[in-house]
């Protein structure tokens, strides 16, 4: 009992400036870390990324609520068997998304957590004052449990459904030495993620952003390796046989129960995922069109646009318009694959 009340102690006092302003941020403004002092950087990203879905929704007719019904039937069929169900369940899973930056590694997982509850929750009092185009907009969260979020949205067959985005992140503060320090609760932390990631029963939409590169594939701990310079691992065989452990898990996972679709928004495609999900033609999946190296800061566009797109049930090839508005370098667009 007293080692738990240390446990949250230690935990309040090292994350009670980032709920202060994860709260006090709610419609944006400054965001800082209290260990970076950086801006809000990615809540502006995400509000970017909303004014282009804006702007390329506005000149099309694309949303299914509002098309006849036999209007585009491959896009219907696609999001019919996305809301085949009164309840929607979408999870994001936010990996261990360390940045090599001087003067020490950081983790900004935790921060895009914040903007993103920022974005959703925006108008959930009173979503009628959404904008018509952001539908991540209005989202109310659960009171009893802060990795929940619901929100009422017409399907394509005109009835009301309720969409539940399950939110995880994978590192206990942003701050990599804290996160050894307390080990007992990162891994806890870290393991949370990771079964929130590979849980795909009676789920929709399943999407993983953070790193995908030669450290454990999908990563929600801490890599147990150091990188050079260059970033790359030290100790190569071990980062391989670490990455493969991973993909075993994931498809032993994908064997018992399968989401509609899976996406990977990550910085460093691992070319054996899109391969792995490629196996399970009744799965639709995301991925970057060539493994080519993607950008961190490419993160709040293609996952606010993925996110919009689908609640929004956007057809192609408006969807990947709102996907990749600003990533300028093609190989590092996201692509579906048996979806539309």
């Amino acid at each position: 009992m007293l080692k738990t009340a240390k446990i949250h102690l230690v935990g309040w006092l090292f994350l009670s400036p980032v709920l202060a302003f994860a709260t006090a941020g709610k419609y944006g403004g400054q965001l800082k870390d209290y260990n970076m002092g950086s801006k809000d950087e990615v809540y502006q990203k995400l509000t970017e990324a909303q004014v282009a879905a804006a702007n390329v929704m506005s000149n099309c007719n694309c949303s299914l609520p509002y098309l006849p019904v036999d209007e585009n039937p491959e896009c219907r069929k696609a999001y019919e068997n996305l809301y085949d169900k009164p309840v929607v369940n979408m999870k994001i899973v936010l990996g261990y998304a360390d940045v090599q930056n001087p003067p020490r590694p950081y983790s900004i997982d935790p921060i895009f957590r914040m903007s993103l509850v920022n974005k959703m929750t925006e108008h959930y009092d009173h979503p009628d004052q959404c904008a018509p185009t952001d539908n991540l907009c209005g989202f109310r969260p659960d009171p009893k449990n802060s990795e929940k979020f619901y929100k009422r949205i017409n399907g394509p067959d005109r009835k009301p459904h309720t969409v539940v985005i399950t939110l995880v992140h994978s590192s206990y503060t942003t701050r990599r030495d804290l996160n050894e320090k307390f080990a007992d609760i990162q891994e806890a932390q870290s393991d949370h993620a990771e079964k929130t990631l590979l849980d795909f029963k009676d789920t929709a939409v399943t999407m993983f952003i953070g790193h995908a590169r030669t450290t454990c594939g999908l990563g929600t701990h801490i890599p147990p390796i150091r990188y050079n310079e260059s970033g790359q691992p030290v100790d190569v065989d071990y980062a391989q046989e670490c990455q493969r452990g991973t993909m075993d898990k994931i498809a032993a996972a994908l064997e018992q129960n399968r989401p509609k679709l899976f996406s990977q928004i990550v910085c460093g495609s691992n070319p054996a995922m899109p391969k792995l999900l490629a196996k399970y033609p009744g799965m639709a999946s995301q991925s970057r069109v060539t493994g080519h190296l993607g950008w961190v800061n490419d993160w709040p566009y293609q996952v606010y646009g993925t996110l919009n797109g689908l609640l929004g049930q956007v057809c192609e090839p408006t969807l990947s318009q709102m996907i990749n508005p600003n990533v300028v370098d093609p190989r590092g667009h996201l692509q579906f694959k048996n979806f539309q």
